[in-house]
């Protein structure tokens, strides 16, 4: 058992201080009860503590969770990047948890699957085999593409299947591996077919699948083994 202003001060990143003040401001609640004793015993292995409606996660318990990113996202956990003005990052969107890190980045216009855990080990196990896991976009593109830019796209990425394509755009997926900064837009751009979304739904055999945007969801068992 463990007060409840304890508890939150140790998985969040608020004071003591700070966790006071949200309990007192009705911004945490227990068991789906907005609490307001900062003394309260909860059980920090069952019961269900959320602030400003998020879930406090216990740091003691490894966590893996994959998030839909928008587009217009920092791919930042850093508190002092959300500072800046007008600028949004992941932090708005996940689990107000300490020691989340990212596996890996995608750039602020691209949306999709992001993978965050406190298991540093296994941040660091998905950072060595960063270039051997398949990454996979749903890509659309300006124009219809020809069959010999295919061709040129084919030589540049593991696969390319167009879904879609008409004079206006090309609705298609790719698969890469290594994913350098704004790559997938010069690959298109290379062939003047400039990128007008993209989004990331697959890093290995981890898919997003219909996770909406700007939410969040834990892996599942068979995910982790993979």
């Amino acid at each position: 058992m463990m007060k409840l202003n304890q508890f939150i001060a140790k998985n969040t990143p608020l004071s003591r201080r700070q966790a006071d003040i949200a309990i007192r401001d009705r911004r945490v609640t227990v068991k789906n009860k907005i609490i307001t004793n900062m003394a309260l015993k909860i059980n920090e292995n069952k019961d269900k503590i959320r602030l400003d409606k998020k879930p406090v996660l216990n740091k003691d318990i490894k966590t893996y969770l994959i998030l839909n990113k928008p587009k217009g996202y920092l791919s930042s956990i850093h508190k002092d990047d959300a500072k800046a003005p007008r600028r949004r990052t992941i932090l708005k969107l996940i689990p107000p948890r300490k020691h989340l890190k990212l596996m890996d980045r995608l750039d602020t216009g691209t949306e999709g699957l992001l993978i965050l855990s406190n298991d540093g080990k296994f941040i660091n196990r998905h950072h060595d085999r960063n270039n051997s896991l398949e990454k996979e976009y749903l890509a659309t593109v300006k124009g219809k593409i020809a069959q010999k830019e295919i061709g040129k796209l084919k030589k540049m990425s593991k696969t390319i299947n167009v879904l879609k394509t008409n004079t206006r755009e090309t609705l298609l997926t790719l698969t890469i591996n290594e994913v350098r900064n704004k790559q997938i837009q010069k690959l298109f751009d290379s062939i003047r077919h400039p990128v007008k979304y993209l989004q990331r739904i697959r890093v290995g055999k981890i898919k997003l699948g219909n996770l909406k945007r700007g939410k969040y969801r834990l892996l599942t068992k068979e995910e982790l083994d993979a």
